[in-house]
């Protein structure tokens, strides 16, 4: 969402584009406007915000890696996305192709309510026999968490956690005359 590109803007608007929570109220001298409006000293009027709105993002990929994320200054909603490793195919042997590994599901939660300072705790698992999971959590809670495949299966979305919720695709088998594909990591429909 941005703020109306004509019009009249409003301090609803403001708050909306900040993501406050409901009922929370902002002047709009402080520091969260002053960013969205880019006027960092002096006078601010309605009309800085035409068009602007506060947006960034955070990716996590160094995999087997747990680490922690600081909420910004202004930020009070996020949204999270995460995908689970992938597993390794198997072996062929004498009779059979290898197998493919399967996909890492996906699972994301939008609007996530967070208090700038705070600190969430995140994890990327590194592909294996059975892939890992990738998770985001405030303490021990759970935020969002994907799984990952497990051996030809992938990672199944009933297991995670989150407002949505994918299913890796399964690897293939194998057969006499080749390897199976392995499974491709979810996405959203």
């Amino acid at each position: 969402m941005t703020m109306p590109s004509s019009g009249i803007i409003t301090f609803d608007n403001i708050n909306t584009e900040l993501r406050f929570n409901s009922g929370s109220t902002c002047a709009i001298g402080s520091t969260c406007p002053r960013t969205v409006a880019g006027v960092a000293s002096g006078q601010i009027s309605m009309s800085n915000f035409y068009g602007k709105y506060l947006r960034g993002n955070f990716i996590g990929t160094t995999p087997g890696v747990s680490s922690q994320w600081t909420v910004p200054a202004c930020v009070y909603k996020i949204c999270v996305a995460c995908v689970g490793g992938g597993a390794n195919g198997g072996y062929a042997d004498a009779t059979n192709g290898g197998r493919g590994g399967g996909g890492g599901g996906l699972s994301y939660t939008n609007d996530i309510s967070v208090t700038p300072g705070e600190t969430l705790l995140w994890y990327v698992n590194e592909q294996s026999s059975s892939g890992g999971g990738t998770v985001v959590k405030r303490g021990t809670t759970k935020l969002v968490e994907a799984i990952g495949g497990n051996g030809i299966t992938g990672g199944p979305a009933a297991s995670g956690t989150g407002s949505a919720r994918y299913s890796g695709g399964n690897g293939g088998t194998g057969n006499t005359t080749g390897a199976g594909g392995g499974g491709g990591a979810a996405g959203v429909a």
